[in-house]
């Protein structure tokens, strides 16, 4: 593509009903974990390394805050697991700003694969929160214009895999949202000396014909 559009960088995205076991885990650098307040014993029970994850929750001084907790694994990868709390009922703007928050997380640990697991939920809400969740990550992994001549750009995520879903969701729509709004993010922080009317109309015929369109 021109250089006036963005670089399209490819982001596995993966999703997983199986049980979530520790060598699932142990494939990833970081961990979003979102849990029902009070959730039962057994959702917890279904989860890796769950004394050690409710311990953390238990010393949270803040069990409102995102993270609310976050905890080491004492396993190989030493993968961090960031846990948040949400409700059923939680707003859409509750959920967004959640998701932000805990993305913005897992990029402060430069996580490259990050697990999202979202337990002890309805299997609607459990497809609310991943959206939020993955429109965060996909946000937040995305390379802004920078036209500095050593910028230094740090690791980035590669990998998101949802475990332990009770279905598998039809994303589709919430990946096409975040490639739309990075877009517009990168056109807007554009200068105007590099992004012109003509060069408007350049960046608009090679998305056409990269994706097919009339123009």
């Amino acid at each position: 593509m021109t250089e006036l559009l963005p670089e399209q960088k490819k982001i596995s995205l993966s999703q997983s009903t199986d049980r979530v076991t520790r060598k699932a885990f142990e494939r990833l650098d970081q961990v979003i974990l979102i849990v029902p307040r009070g959730m039962q014993k057994k959702y917890w029970n279904t989860l890796p390394y769950h004394d050690l994850l409710q311990k953390a929750l238990r010393k949270s001084a803040d069990r409102g805050a995102a993270p609310a907790a976050t905890a080491q694994l004492p396993n190989a990868a030493m993968t961090t697991v960031s846990i948040a709390i949400a409700q059923e009922n939680n707003s859409a703007f509750e959920r967004l700003s959640m998701a932000r928050k805990m993305a913005a997380a897992a990029k402060r640990h430069h996580a490259t694969r990050v697990g999202i697991c979202i337990s002890g939920f309805s299997a609607q809400t459990q497809e609310k929160i991943a959206e939020a969740l993955v429109a965060a990550c996909l946000a937040g992994a995305f390379d802004m214009p920078n036209f500095k001549s050593r910028s230094k750009r740090g690791r980035k995520l590669s990998q998101l895999r949802l475990l332990g879903l009770t279905q598998r969701f039809d994303l589709s729509a919430t990946i096409a949202g975040a490639s739309g709004n990075n877009l517009a993010r990168w056109l807007t922080a554009m200068p105007a000396n590099k992004l012109d009317a003509g060069g408007y109309r350049k960046a608009i015929a090679d998305l056409a014909k990269t994706h097919g369109w009339e123009i």
